[in-house]
């Protein structure tokens, strides 16, 4: 009798035990499908500030306003061709310096939780790299993809140091130059060719897609001001905007915001998107939306305080904090 009980035990202990041992199995396997991949990039040996040098078809070096992204290319035969419409980023936006206001120098580190069927297993990595105009572009893929997400995947693309490194777009040699570290190796960017210019951006807000197709306006484009009223002398005046010129190709002169360059979207007339010079960014409102634009070189949501100029005063929503341009 106490050995039947003894045994009943011990079957009871191991059951238990055994249970345990799938409730931690299955809790390890939680925390690993939760891990992130880590992907870093650069063009440059931190140690030595050796590196390959970014600049533009000029052989001008990018200034630090440049932007490195890291991601891929869902059709890689139209991003050879310069519509860049199919980019998917995997990380965030990193601008170049590397942290030390270098021209020509990016340097990066991203994480991403992805799973399993995620779309970016099994791509080729790739750098996605543009001048501050956003004119120009150099777009280096890697031999290595993105691999299914552990506690272990982890990857590097290095410009400089790499020799599995091809390219989609840009990629000529350009001219020795100094960003500060003695004399080095450039590669150059490449312009789309006009009347072809892409833009790739992403939004938040629900009112527009998470990926727009930008094109340079032109004079018969501005569908975002066919109603407005034409006061001569190219002058215009919307309820909304308010008073703005239209003589030259592709800029309005606003009388608050001064020039802005205009981009009219391909595939949707209920907005309109700006370069904002003093800002850097480009940024998209339209007649429901003004005074609110949003900015796409933060990814923030702005409330411009109607009439002031010189300086123009903006409200970054997210933090309820005031600018000045």
């Amino acid at each position: 009798m106490i050995k039947s009980v003894a045994c009943n035990a011990i079957l009871i202990i191991y059951f238990m035990v055994m249970k345990l041992k799938l409730l931690l199995l299955s809790f390890i396997l939680t925390v690993i499908n939760a891990y992130s991949a880590n992907i870093e990039f650069s063009n440059f040996d931190s140690s030595t500030f050796s590196g390959l040098a970014i600049v533009d078809s000029a052989g001008e070096m990018l200034s630090t306003s440049a932007i490195a992204e890291v991601g891929y290319f869902a059709d890689e035969a139209a991003a050879r061709n310069g519509d860049f419409d199919s980019w998917i980023q995997f990380g965030s936006v990193e601008t170049f310096g590397a942290g030390y206001a270098f021209l020509a120098v990016y340097s990066g580190s991203t994480d991403s939780s992805i799973s399993g069927d995620s779309s970016f297993i099994g791509k080729n990595i790739t750098t996605f790299i543009t001048n501050r105009a956003r004119t120009e572009y150099l777009i280096a893929k890697s031999s290595q993809t993105f691999g299914q997400d552990n506690p272990f995947f982890a990857a590097t693309v290095n410009l400089y140091s790499d020799s599995d490194i091809s390219y989609l777009f840009g990629g000529t040699a350009g001219p020795t130059v100094d960003y500060g570290a003695g004399s080095q190796n450039s590669i150059a960017t490449s312009s789309v060719n006009e009347g072809d210019f892409e833009v790739n951006t992403s939004q938040t807000d629900s009112s527009a897609s998470a990926s727009e197709n930008l094109t340079s306006a032109g004079s018969g484009d501005n569908v975002w001001y066919s109603d407005s009223v034409d006061l001569g002398n190219d002058w215009r005046w919307t309820h909304w905007l308010g008073y703005f010129n239209v003589g030259v190709e592709s800029f309005i002169y606003h009388l608050e915001h001064k020039w802005l360059y205009v981009y009219q979207n391909a595939f949707r007339s209920d907005g309109v998107y700006f370069r904002d010079y003093s800002m850097d960014s480009i940024l998209w409102t339209s007649e429901n939306v003004y005074p609110f634009l949003y900015r796409f070189s933060d990814g923030e949501w702005i409330w411009y305080e109607k009439d002031s100029k010189n300086p123009r005063w903006f409200n970054k929503l997210s933090e309820d904090q005031w600018e000045q341009y």
